[in-house]
């Protein structure tokens, strides 16, 4: 699917969202004790990329998303918040998560590329574009145009 310029970039963090996805739920398919621990240590290892591409899409897409799609936006937080915690038990040692995470990821980045960014692509230019600068920014915050 063509993305609108300014939604390129976290659609390529989503395209590897998908990949860790699967990787996780092959993983914990595998029952391989090893190779669950493996897994569960490269979601880890990532932990601080996934807070920052969370909040940037709090700020930069959810924001303006929430008088478009109200629901859609509420369940993106709640599922955010689900996969954090799933992240946290792992770190804890509880890595029967790593399937649940695995199937989260992936259906939720899926409605995110189905759902919410052509919302947004529904947006002026001008938001579009303000998205695309906050998105650019690495905390994520960004004044309104």
């Amino acid at each position: 699917m063509k993305r609108h310029p300014a939604l390129v970039s976290i659609s390529m963090e989503h395209h590897r969202s998908l990949l860790l996805a699967k990787h996780c739920k092959v993983a914990a398919a595998s029952g391989d004790a090893t190779r669950i621990q493996r897994q569960v240590e490269e979601i880890l290892q990532q932990r601080d990329l996934w807070a920052r591409h969370f909040h940037k899409e709090e700020q930069c897409l959810f924001e303006p998303a929430r008088a478009l799609e109200p629901v859609l936006v509420a369940r993106l937080l709640r599922e955010h918040e689900q996969m954090l915690d799933w992240v946290a038990r792992m770190q804890a040692g509880e890595h029967q998560w790593l399937q649940a995470f695995g199937e989260l990821l992936g259906e939720h980045t899926r409605v995110e590329e189905r759902r919410l960014l052509p919302a947004l692509e529904s947006l002026s230019e001008a938001d579009l574009q303000f998205m695309g600068r906050c998105l650019e920014d690495e905390t994520g915050e960004h004044d309104q145009p």
